[in-house]
């Protein structure tokens, strides 16, 4: 079923997807294609005549994953770009972007933004069973970042229990902190 909302995507938002490291301000250099949500997000609203202004938060890019029937919600952090230099301004960093109104809102924002394309697109009715259906969709969130091996071991060390959120049983409340090597393997396995 996934499939169809791929197809929908693909058929509406074609120039969108792009490999990871062509999304605006990507941190990773990863070719797995994903849909840039933000840019998806912006035509969206600009064709219903909704100002920039008063625009919903959404992550960076969106993954369909055909052979795990999930939902991939990809927020991508680029550390050098934000000035962080060591481990202990890595976690900092990270908490911050945790914050009850940072991340869970891109991602609440971004899964009504979802329902809305595929309510105004009309996708088939079936696929809507399959949305509400609690054995339908998953969603899963990762936050992409470029720090090295050893860096993203400390910071999931250090930090597990930062990294639950609790919103809904449909979307998995462990967020995945992934650097762009672990990224990349863990996508193409699943792609």
């Amino acid at each position: 079923m996934l499939e169809k909302f791929d197809v929908l995507f693909r058929d509406n938002f074609s120039s969108y997807e792009r490999e990871i490291k062509d999304i605006p301000d990507s941190c990773c250099a990863s070719d797995i294609l994903a849909f840039s949500f933000d840019e998806i997000k912006n035509e969206f609203s600009q064709n219903l005549g909704i100002s920039n202004d008063r625009l919903l938060k959404s992550v960076d890019a969106l993954f369909f994953s055909k052979k795990t029937d999930e939902i991939y919600l990809i927020e991508m952090k680029g550390l050098a770009r934000a000035g962080v230099a060591t481990i202990t301004d890595c976690k900092k960093y990270i908490k911050r972007h945790f914050a009850p109104f940072s991340l869970p809102n891109k991602i609440i924002d971004s899964i009504f933004l979802i329902c809305n394309i595929i309510g105004y697109y009309d996708i088939e009715k079936e696929c809507y069973q399959y949305l509400i259906d609690q054995k339908g969709i998953k969603i899963k969130t990762i936050l992409l970042s470029n720090f090295s091996n050893k860096e993203l071991l400390d910071l999931t060390l250090l930090s597990l229990d930062k990294q639950k959120i609790s919103l809904t049983k449909r979307i998995d409340g462990e967020i995945g902190i992934l650097n762009c090597d672990t990224f990349s393997r863990h996508f193409k396995s699943i792609a």
